[in-house]
């Protein structure tokens, strides 16, 4: 939601713990965050580090432009002024551009100003006119305040001139899925020193699992370079040569089937122990990030818009299909009165 903009992780204090202030503030990175304001988090795996001061900073001083030329002082290459502590438009600002005239007479420049209560598409709007005027076209303007993916889409549809957002507590809290949706289920069992699958069949289709050990691709057109779809095969089985056609079979919509050609299909595990022995080795953050963010830009637009996404349709094979199918009706034989 966010596009172009820089997004900062602000979820330390609201974090169930430390662990998960430290980790979580990781998570972000990798996701696409561009930096933190936990510091431990960027000495621990070398996340940028970026915030502003807090309204007590403000409090402490005898007034508000005390404290804002105070910080610059300490922090002359690193100012960005929290300007809602008393009055946004007619205290805040105003005394932060006094601090940033200030800092242009000693060679230097304001970062930005953070807007962190009120109406914040108006507030920006208003703040981004008064900057430009005062000649600091070149300061930004940060936002925070309870902001999730859905607050960002609304204020930006408003025209609010934010250019970083501060996520937090929605973000470090996980407020809209706070539990993973993932199940543990049996794939096959050991009969007679042979692996054979195993099923568990449910009243809700998208509950019965798919029996047998295997290999997961991602199916990736060559012509447009996007995903089709992530494809579920047994491991062994042979893929269609690049001019033939792949059938896919849906299962929660398994009349819907669809055939793909010119395709490429992209391996999507990789083994971590083989044998009990470690045989992976964990690339860096940076490469973590990278890929994660490659993986990102194969998907079309409409897979990842906020309002009815378009949904992303994971495949069987057509032999992974069958033994499905034949494992539920040999149940359902087995159970008919």
């Amino acid at each position: 939601m966010a596009g172009n903009d820089t997004l900062l992780e602000f979820g330390t204090r609201r974090a169930q713990e430390a662990d998960a202030a430290v980790w979580g503030a990781r998570a972000a990175y990798v996701a696409g965050f561009h930096a933190t304001s936990n510091m431990l988090a960027g000495e621990k795996f070398g996340i940028p580090t970026k915030g502003t001061h807090a309204h007590s900073w403000v409090q402490t001083f005898r007034s508000e432009q005390e404290a804002f030329d105070i910080y610059a002082e300490v922090m002359p290459d690193q100012v960005t002024l929290l300007v809602d502590t008393f009055d946004t438009l007619k205290s805040g600002i105003p005394h932060a551009i006094v601090t940033a005239k200030k800092l242009e007479a000693k060679g230097k420049r304001m970062n930005a100003i953070r807007l962190d209560s009120g109406d914040l598409a108006y507030l920006s709007i208003q703040a981004r006119k008064m900057l430009d005027e005062a000649g600091l076209s070149y300061v930004g303007i940060v936002a925070s305040n309870d902001l999730d993916e859905g607050t960002i889409l609304d204020l930006k549809a408003q025209g609010a001139k934010v250019d970083t957002w501060g996520v937090g507590t929605q973000l470090i809290t996980a407020a809209d899925q706070p539990a993973l949706g993932g199940v543990y289920k049996l794939v096959e069992r050991e009969v007679d020193g042979q692996m054979v699958p195993t099923i568990k069949i449910s009243g809700n289709p998208e509950k019965v699992s798919t029996p047998g050990k295997k290999d997961v691709y991602r199916i990736i057109s060559k012509g447009s370079g996007k995903a089709i779809a992530d494809y579920i095969c047994f491991p062994g089985e042979e893929m269609p040569p690049e001019n033939g056609k792949l059938k896919l079979f849906n299962p929660l919509h398994p009349y819907m089937r669809k055939n793909v050609q010119n395709f490429e299909a992209i391996p999507m595990l990789e083994p971590v122990f083989m044998n009990g022995e470690l045989v992976y080795d964990l690339p860096r953050l940076e490469e973590i990030r990278a890929y994660h963010n490659a993986q990102l830009d194969q998907f079309w637009p409409e897979y990842l818009r906020k309002l009815n996404p378009e949904i992303y349709r994971v495949n069987l094979s057509e032999a992974v299909w069958e033994v499905k199918q034949r494992m539920m009706a040999e149940f359902m034989d087995m159970h008919e009165e």
